[in-house]
Order: structure tokens, then sequence, then C-alpha cells
């Protein structure tokens, strides 16, 4: 991580006292400040955001130019012999 990453801000943030008493609880439980549960948690919610918006583009793309429907066919055959054999 670069120095600026590690550059932190101080900054005010209003929440309700019932979300401040779980964040606080959870805290605790992991041995972690606040604002390192908050940074955390906010990091999380970043990634499920960008993950969203690239499936968005991904989807986006698929509709401005459709797959041809002979590599949808290979493609749905390879996934059904691939996708059985994977660990969920």
């Amino acid at each position: 991580m670069s120095a600026e990453a590690r550059t932190f801000k101080v900054i005010q943030v209003s929440m309700p006292q019932p979300l401040l008493e779980t964040v606080t609880h959870y805290a605790k439980a992991r041995k972690e400040s606040r604002a390192a549960f908050i940074r955390r948690a906010l990091e999380r919610y970043l990634a499920e955001l960008r993950e969203q918006e690239m499936n968005e583009a991904y989807i986006q793309g698929y509709r401005r130019i459709p797959e041809e429907i002979q590599v949808a066919e290979v493609n749905a055959i390879l996934a059904a012999e691939v996708v059985p054999q994977e660990e969920w």
C-alpha cells in the first residue's frame, strides 16, 4: 500500500443511535476500533458497487454486440460439462 493510501482524513458521520450501537457491538466483538470496522465495511460495499458496475457494463456490451448463436451454443455445451465439476 502506498504512503498516500495510508494517509487518513478524519471525518464526522451522523448515524442513527441503533446503527451506532450495532457498529460498536461488532467492532468490540472483533477487537477493532469503530473507525476500522466502518472503513472495512465501506471497502466491502465499494467493492460490491464496482462489481455491480462491471456486471452492468458486461450486460450492456452484450446488448450492443450480441453473441453469435453458434458461439452461444458452444458456450452452453462447455458450461454443461464444466459447471457440474465445480465445487460450489
